[in-house]
């Protein structure tokens, strides 16, 4: 049973490790779309007022529904930025209102660097001898805040 989790696990970080592997940028390629398609049909919709630097009340033009998007706590009362890590169609309305990159207001773990350092490190069989995964871990270490590994230059 529990080799049997080891090969599920081995695969899809293998598959995990395959995607994006390509790709060029800041964000996934599937959340760079979905923000992409969010601007292109949703933030015309909205107009927006500022309360103050970082809050605003939004409000659609088609039907009237108000909702209130604070870009510092990265948060709006629809509760879809806080619930799917990055910003929703009312947020992105006033981020692209002010010139702003909306990759920067995204979740840490859907930028492509991130990504690829959660599936980077190999899955060692639970049986195995611990030499070659201490071997491993004490040849790499993590810096604090960063998610890639840095060869120790000890």
């Amino acid at each position: 049973m529990l080799e049997k989790i080891q090969e599920q696990l081995m695969e899809w970080f293998d598959t995990r490790r395959k995607i994006d592997i390509n790709m060029n940028g800041l964000l996934i390629e599937k959340v760079a779309y979905i923000i992409q398609t969010l601007i292109n049909t949703q933030t015309h919709k909205y107009r927006y007022i500022a309360s103050t630097e970082t809050s605003y009340k939004v409000k659609s033009k088609e039907t009237l529904t108000k909702y209130l998007v604070n870009l510092e706590l990265h948060t709006c009362s629809c509760k879809l930025w806080q619930s799917n890590g990055y910003p929703c169609g009312h947020s992105l309305a006033i981020i692209i209102g002010h010139r702003e990159y909306p990759q920067i207001y995204v979740k840490q773990f859907f930028i492509l660097e991130a990504y690829r350092g959660t599936y980077s490190s190999p899955i060692f069989h639970p049986m195995q001898s611990n030499a070659i995964s201490k071997r491993f871990y004490r040849s790499a270490r993590i810096c604090s805040g960063h998610t890639s590994r840095i060869e120790c230059s000890r």
